[in-house]
């Protein structure tokens, strides 16, 4: 289960459902991070892109291969994605209870805002992460979860089995366990 800094589908409002905190937790590294560890890895490049939207709480400072998939992804939709998660720390993953082996640590995912209510525009969205490389697809409410790491699909309860109805055709045809 892939937690996020950002509940409430990408607006400041929402409660994570894990540690209980309201509205947005800036990540360490983030414009809106603040404490000791805010700097920690200020020696990796933070990479800028026209069609990549980050959030002033996110750390986009993941690697190239992942920033490339993502610029790709986003010119397939014809207009730009907005982040909601990118590289976390391990203390800041243990603090909003993210997963123990995370890809977003290994600086390897990235929370998508759908951008679209339409359940059409979002099955379009996962077929074209998908053709941009982007393996593991993780479908929740207001975001979908994407990775470089292996091949594997998920729903909002962290299940493979748990996934919404109306995206398993999409996953399947591409070869998804479900």
């Amino acid at each position: 289960f892939e937690a996020l800094e950002q509940f409430g589908g990408g607006t400041p409002g929402g409660t994570n459902p894990i540690t209980g905190q309201e509205g947005a937790v800036g990540a360490p590294g983030s414009d809106s991070a603040t404490g000791s560890d805010a700097q920690e890895d200020s020696t990796i490049p933070r990479p800028t892109s026209e069609w990549i939207i980050v959030q002033s709480h996110v750390n986009p400072r993941v690697l190239p291969e992942l920033w490339t998939k993502l610029e790709n992804f986003a010119k397939s939709l014809g207009r730009p994605i907005t982040l909601n998660s990118a590289y976390r720390s391990p203390a800041y993953n243990r603090q909003i209870g993210g997963a123990r082996n995370s890809m977003h640590v290994q600086r390897k995912a990235a929370d998508v805002q759908w951008g679209t209510s339409s359940v059409q525009g979002r099955v379009d969205m996962i077929q074209k992460a998908v053709d941009a490389g982007l393996s593991g697809i993780g479908c929740y409410n207001g975001f979908m979860h994407v990775d470089i790491g292996a091949k594997r699909q998920w729903g909002p309860n962290g299940s493979r089995t748990g996934q919404f109805a109306q995206y398993k055709p999409v996953l399947q045809a591409n070869g998804y366990t479900l």
